[in-house]
């Protein structure tokens, strides 16, 4: 026995009874590991039958290797197809690639020198490089199986870190449809309600990126524009309550407003409204839309399980007749708690987000400095949107990368004036558009 062997001999038989084995030292890819951008490659992998793609629609980056390995002989943990699928999209990951074709799996039952492994199941396929992104989403990851005859489950999610209780799905499914409803309002039937600058036209070019070819690729039907004089109480909840419930729950609905939002007065701080076109001055409380019409749109009328909420809202410390008294009596508040509410709606369940332009004490800005008219919040939405956000290069904007570029963007423009908040337990590879 030369030294190789008896080298081979301790790692597989002395190790593993002492502490747990060293198979597939330096195959195997810690999931929790990988970052928010890797999550979010990683979640977006496709796997391809290489009939399914033209060869010159991709690059072929190199060979990618996963691994099950039963490392320790008396261990009762099976080995499965699964596991070693997931480590070659993580290796897949690792190498840059965003897809894999020609993947083949071999289980091996018996001792595996090669890999330092009792029994194992290795797969091994081509990372490849394409930039398709309706092809990528268009294939589902393929159902996991199992090895051994214990069929004890397998773990179908993983934690993103030690101090993170967010988990993600490890399996891709295919989204369904998109929908969206924006609303942007700048000016009001009553006069005496204040304008905005830039609302309208923050929501109208939110509206024509999600519908562009060249941005989210939604299907104009399934995109519901209100500006202004559309922006009526009685659109805003038609739009919530009857026409989103079209959505399935394997689709993705977006909610976009740009607006006032405000108290009802100083002495009712929870009550928390948007105002429409319509909202009376003298009367906010039963002439604009209230919150709690939104959580029970979210829990009884949209059936979609992924739902992102985008708000611009607080622009003012309250609008209103009350608010106008408080100000001359020098009793205005300094805090409007409209993103507080916002934020409270990722309660509701798991898959919501909400994004908010500001926390409670701090006002939305707006500005010609920001893109000729725009939120200085919208206006960077857009810009990561386009593409500044997408730190992976792999023409997919996701929640992960476009809610830190946010965050930074806003903050540093308006010198730590403005803070986008984000709320809700939510898959960081969601993304916005397709």
């Amino acid at each position: 026995m030369n030294l190789k062997h008896l080298l081979m001999l301790f790692c597989l038989v002395i190790i593993p009874i002492i502490s747990g084995g060293c198979a597939g030292l330096g195959q195997i890819v810690d999931l929790t590991s990988l970052d928010s951008t890797q999550i979010a490659r990683y979640k977006n992998m496709a796997e391809l039958d290489n009939t399914q793609i033209a060869r010159d629609k991709y690059e072929v980056i190199g060979r990618g290797k996963g691994l099950s390995c039963k490392g320790n002989l008396y261990s009762r943990t099976p080995v499965t197809e699964d596991e070693a699928r997931q480590q070659l999209r993580a290796n897949a990951v690792k190498m840059g690639g965003n897809a894999l074709i020609n993947i083949v799996c071999n289980y091996n039952r018996n001792v595996d020198w090669g890999n330092n492994c009792w029994e194992s199941v290795v797969c091994v396929g081509d990372v490849i490089k394409i930039h398709d992104r309706e092809l990528i989403a268009s294939v589902s990851y393929p159902g996991k199986k199992q090895y051994d005859s214990r069929n004890q489950p397998e773990p179908s999610k993983v934690n993103l870190g030690k101090n993170d209780n967010r988990k993600i799905d490890l399996k891709v499914s295919k989204l369904g449809h998109r929908w969206a409803v924006i609303v942007g309002v700048s000016e009001y039937s009553d006069s005496r309600l204040p304008s905005l600058l830039y609302a309208n036209r923050d929501a109208e070019e939110f509206h024509n990126w999600l519908v562009s070819t060249e941005g989210g690729r939604y299907a104009p039907s399934k995109v519901r524009l209100l500006l202004n004089s559309e922006a009526t109480y009685k659109n805003m909840k038609n739009s919530l309550f009857v026409w989103l419930k079209q959505a399935l729950e394997e689709d993705v609905v977006t909610i976009f407003f740009a607006g006032h939002g405000s108290p009802e007065s100083p002495d009712s701080l929870n009550n928390l409204f948007l105002l429409p076109y319509d909202a009376q001055y003298d009367d906010i409380a039963t002439s604009s839309f209230p919150m709690w019409d939104i959580e029970t749109s979210l829990k009884r009328f949209i059936k979609a399980k992924k739902v992102i909420v985008i708000a611009d809202a607080c622009h003012a410390g309250g609008v209103g007749q009350s608010f106008y008294i408080a100000r001359r009596a020098n009793r205005a508040i300094k805090v409007n708690p409209i993103s507080s509410a916002l934020q409270s709606l990722s309660k509701i369940g798991d898959g919501v987000c909400v994004i908010s332009a500001s926390d409670d004490k701090q006002y939305s800005q707006e500005g010609q400095k920001w893109g000729g008219g725009h939120g200085v919040f919208t206006y960077f939405l857009l810009e990561g949107l386009k593409g500044e956000s997408d730190y992976n290069k792999d023409n997919i904007v996701s929640l992960g990368e476009i809610i830190p570029y946010l965050s930074e963007q806003v903050r540093r423009a308006t010198r730590n004036a403005q803070s986008p908040t984000v709320a809700g337990r939510f898959d960081p590879a969601l993304s916005i558009g397709r």
